[in-house]
């Protein structure tokens, strides 16, 4: 873009190549970068919190643990990167059945 902009036209190229001119301007000023690397710290935190409670604790948990590090995310920003970027889900465990039926005393 860069060598045959001032020969020929940026919006020339851009329409010639099917690139819309504001994801060029994007790419050009890099306006996502720091969203990104702050991305990628926080799914670092994440990985280390799910490793660290061996894979039980789940998203709404996760987003406690990480406001208390000092990283505030709602839950659906961690539910997002959690299941579908980093496909960790938590263990469900069986839960113990509340009652169980005894047995009949016999009358005397």
């Amino acid at each position: 873009m860069e060598q045959h902009g001032k020969e020929f036209g940026i919006r020339w190229l851009l329409r010639r190549l099917d690139i819309c001119p504001n994801a060029y301007y994007n790419y050009r000023k890099h306006r996502k970068a720091d969203y990104y690397a702050r991305k990628e710290i926080a799914k670092a935190q994440i990985r280390d919190i799910y490793y660290a409670h061996n894979g039980v604790a789940g998203y709404q948990t996760m987003t406690v643990y990480l406001a208390r590090r000092g990283c505030h995310y709602s839950t659906v920003t961690v539910h997002k990167y959690m299941n579908t970027e980093m496909g960790q889900r938590s263990l469900v465990r069986p839960k113990k059945p509340s009652y169980r039926r005894g047995e009949a005393k016999p009358n005397f």
